[in-house]
């Protein structure tokens, strides 16, 4: 069940349910398939703006690195000759004024990348982040609109996490 997840593993599960594909609509509620939106949604921009404004305070998170946060994680648009997907990627680094990290999703439209690839993550590209602060997750702004296409019980499952739902 999704509550006993250790919080490391709960991050995981939540990247994993909350794929966002950026280029067509569709109505699938399925929690294990990526929910997709048209890039002129917009509920889904006001997320992205809203995760790309208080980003600041992600960094300033992710540099102070308390102990009870842990599972930091990027959304990023990639965009290739097939169209553009946003992809959480974990193991986030930063050095010499480049930030890296893994995709850590499977990509359904994008072949540029595929899961594992560590890979440069231009600011310009970033559409949201999170991380886990005493099991609940903090950001992930763009979970928000796709709780609308989700069955209630995992939605609200998934509002229960979220230290702001």
């Amino acid at each position: 069940m999704i509550r006993l997840l250790r919080a490391r593993n709960l991050a995981l599960l939540v990247l994993s349910l909350m794929p966002l594909a950026g280029c067509s609509e569709s109505g699938g509620t399925d929690p294990f398939v990526p929910i997709e939106f048209s890039s002129e949604d917009a509920e889904m921009n006001a997320a992205i703006a809203k995760a790309r404004s208080t980003l600041p305070s992600f960094w300033k998170a992710f540099e102070a690195g308390v102990a009870d946060e842990s599972g930091y994680a990027l959304k990023v648009r990639i965009t290739d000759q097939h169209g553009t997907e946003h992809l959480w990627l974990t193991n986030i680094e930063r050095s010499g004024g480049e930030t890296t990290g893994l995709v850590d999703n499977e990509p359904t439209i994008v072949k540029a990348v595929k899961r594992d690839d560590r890979i440069v993550i231009p600011d310009a590209d970033i559409s949201d982040w999170m991380y886990m602060r005493s099991g609940k997750i903090v950001g992930n702004e763009t979970m928000k609109p796709m709780l609308k296409r989700l069955p209630k019980e995992k939605a609200d499952q998934l509002r229960g996490l979220m230290a702001e739902p």
